[in-house]
């Protein structure tokens, strides 16, 4: 049987991968292979940049928080040069979600693909959906 959850319980787990934290939230972003599991270890992925203190909207619509862009898209330094594919998010209580990576539709959105080391490259939108299981 399908397990299937209410649009509150949704939201709520939503809200609480994007804002509930005992740290900063991180976004890293790699050349390589994403894990076949959430979490898994990211070894033969290269670390292109990472994003600190990623945050997001308070409200969760759909099962879906969005990046919080008030202060304007945040931007990192790139370490190393390489085709970034994937990214995973983490917040401070190890919470984590692995996506995939692009310029537009994926689940981190950056300014450019074709990272060069020293590039400062803007996060411009990033989702994060909780399914509804339906």
């Amino acid at each position: 049987m399908t397990t299937k959850i209410n649009p509150a319980l949704q939201n709520f787990l939503a809200e609480y991968l994007g804002s509930n934290y005992t740290g900063a939230n991180t976004l890293t972003i790699y050349e390589g292979t994403q894990p076949a599991d959430g979490g898994g270890s990211a070894s033969g992925s290269t670390v292109l940049l990472t994003y600190e203190n990623v945050y997001f909207e308070p409200t969760a619509v759909a099962g879906v928080v969005s990046l919080d862009l008030t202060g304007g898209a945040p931007q990192a330094l790139a370490s190393a040069s390489g085709t970034a594919q994937w990214g995973r998010f983490e917040n401070g209580s190890g919470l984590i979600i692995d996506g995939a990576v692009g310029t537009s539709g994926q689940q981190f959105n950056i300014s450019t693909t074709s990272i060069t080391e020293d590039d400062l490259v803007s996060l411009n939108s990033c989702d994060l959906v909780f399914p509804s299981g339906s």
